[in-house]
């Protein structure tokens, strides 16, 4: 599937210049996600500890890097 099949252009109008973003621009979002999710497992052993709060903390803290 081609620009043109998806862009429907006017009589005398033409496509310029095609712009995307690098690859490497969604980096810093896509660490940031991994260390949201991957934080709630590196303190589940004391958050745990904590009995009923720390599974709601842990379970929110899931919730929230969802």
């Amino acid at each position: 599937m081609s620009f043109k099949d998806i862009v429907k252009l006017k009589d005398k109008e033409t496509v310029i210049m095609v712009i995307r973003h690098y690859p490497l621009v969604y980096a810093p979002k896509i660490l940031l996600a991994l260390v949201l999710i991957a934080a709630p497992f590196f303190f589940m052993v004391p958050l745990l500890r904590l009995r009923y709060w720390g599974m709601g903390v842990f379970g929110l803290l899931i919730l929230l890097a969802v």
